[in-house]
This record gives C-alpha cells, sequence and structure tokens, in this order.
C-alpha cells in the first residue's frame, strides 16, 4: 500500500470512529448502537491499512502471512459488527445487553459460525505451518526432479501465496538441473537459469514431471501450491 493510500484510508477510520458517531446520533440512533457500529467500520479500516503494510517487500514472509492471517480474522469479525449494528441502529429492535446483536436479528447463529470459521482458519493456518516446517530437505543431483520452496517473497503474490504454504513464499522447480517458475508476466511456466537450488529448501516433486516445460499455463490446477 502507498503512504498516500495509508494515509488517506487512516483518514477515513479517524472521521468513521470519531465524527460518524455524532453524525449517527443526530438521526435519532441510540449512542450506544452508533459507537459500536461506527467502532466496526473503524476498524475494518485499520485493518485494511495494516494488511496494506503487511504486504510490503520489507518485511519477512513469514511474518506477513501470519499477521495476514490475523488480519483476514479480525477483518471479517470487525465487518460482521458493523452490518449487524448497523442493522439494528436501522430497524431499532430492542435487544438484551447479553445478545449477540447478529444473532438476535437473524434468528441464527451468525456471531459463532463466525467465530468458530476464523478459530478454524486460524487452527488450519498453525497446524499446517509446523507441519510444513519440520518437513525435512532432501539432497540436490542434477538428474532428479525436485520442488524447491522459497522462504522470503518479494511480491504480495507471494504473501498470498504463503497463506497455503507458510512458512514459505512459494515455489520453483527444478528438473534435471534446470530451474523453473511461474512468470506473471507470460502467465506461464518459464525456464530461469538464474535459479539456484542453495537458495530453497528441496523437496522430492511428486507430481508428473512431463508438466515441468516452459509454456505451461498457469491455472487453477497448476500453480505452486497445488503443482507438487
Amino acid at each position: 500500500m502507498r503512504a498516500y493510500a495509508a494515509a488517506a484510508v487512516l483518514l477515513l477510520a479517524v472521521l468513521a470512529g470519531h465524527h460518524g458517531y455524532y453524525m449517527f446520533a443526530d438521526w435519532s440512533w441510540s449512542p450506544r448502537v452508533a459507537d459500536a457500529a461506527l467502532s466496526g467500520v473503524e476498524r475494518v479500516l485499520l485493518y485494511a491499512v495494516i494488511a496494506g503494510l503487511l504486504l510490503q517487500p520489507s518485511l519477512s514472509v513469514s511474518a506477513r502471512a501470519a499477521a495476514l492471517v490475523v488480519v483476514a480474522v479480525g477483518a471479517v469479525e470487525s465487518s460482521q459488527v458493523a452490518v449487524c449494528q448497523t442493522m439494528h441502529g436501522i430497524t431499532g429492535a430492542s435487544l438484551r445487553l447479553t445478545q449477540d446483536t447478529c444473532d438476535a436479528l437473524t434468528g441464527w447463529p451468525v456471531g459463532t459460525v463466525v467465530a468458530l470459521a476464523c478459530g478454524a482458519l486460524l487452527l488450519l493456518f498453525i497446524v499446517g505451518s509446523a507441519r510444513r516446517s519440520r518437513l525435512p530437505g532432501v539432497p540436490y543431483s542434477t538428474d532428479g526432479v525436485f520442488v524447491g520452496f522459497e522462504r522470503r517473497g518479494r511480491t504480495a503474490w507471494k504473501v498470498i501465496a504463503a497463506l497455503l504454504v507458510h512458512p514459505y513464499a512459494g515455489c520453483v522447480w527444478f528438473k534435471e538441473g534446470t530451474g523453473y517458475r511461474f512468470d506473471r508476466v507470460r502467465g506461464c511456466l518459464v525456464e530461469d537459469p538464474s535459479l539456484r537450488w542453495q537458495d530453497f529448501k528441496l523437496r522430492p516433486f511428486g507430481g508428473d514431471a512431463a508438466l515441468l516445460r516452459d509454456g505451461l499455463p498457469w491455472s487453477i490446477r497448476h500453480n505452486c501450491v497445488t503443482l507438487r
């Protein structure tokens, strides 16, 4: 996220959190409801800024990917607060203080489902990261086929990929001494002589080695996360 974009979103967050409250109060909303609704909006905007900063290449991809998961969970929870408290303000429904607003307004356990889904996301991320971090590397040979896991990524796409392959930033491949990687400009796998196997954690390639060729188009089936 560019510095001026981050500043603009932060300004919107401040306006929503501190000035929007009075505007909604002027519309005869309950101060408690208006405060809760605008606080949700403010948190969503703040999380957007944090996410943009986390995608900057100056930080290690492991830290950015882990923080991005937390940001995603926080953004979902904050969106729920903003939407449901806004509905509460519009409908003027009378709710007990101990009631979850979304649950009470919809008649469904929305808050519980969202909390369980966010918890499952965090658990999958932690368990997957722990499992992959314990995978041992294998020795390199010019007549073998390997997946090379990258520990650092320079682009936002690498960080997003790391959500699924954390603590790594993405993959390259080595086939009989030749390095391959997906190129975003061409949208396909390209041969890259500059790739050095020493820069990656190597694992045996378990897929069809014939797929590893210059020109293999990127697809849902053929990408860094699924092409193993």
